[in-house]
């Protein structure tokens, strides 16, 4: 029952901080499904090198955003394996 719970949590929890993601990018000027994908690719940490993803990379404040998502991800990944 708690594995159950947990992953619920998490699963929530991702995807509200993906959709926060999204109106943030959207915000900066990129379209709502670019954004959606641009905030999924760096929360999942998977991604692709097109001239879209250099878009991202060259605005301040999306690199900014993207940052925070990868160091996010890369959070959970370290709680995950210290218990």
């Amino acid at each position: 029952m708690v594995a159950a719970v947990s992953l619920l949590v998490v699963v929530t929890v991702s995807i509200l901080i993906t959709r926060i993601a999204t109106i943030m990018l959207t915000h900066t000027g990129l379209s709502q499904e670019t954004a959606r994908f641009r905030a999924r690719s760096a929360i999942s940490g998977r991604g692709c090198s097109t001239a879209k993803a250099e878009r991202v990379v060259r605005h301040p404040l999306r690199r900014r955003i993207v940052l925070v998502l990868t160091l996010l991800r890369n959070v959970g990944v370290v709680v995950r394996f210290r218990r």
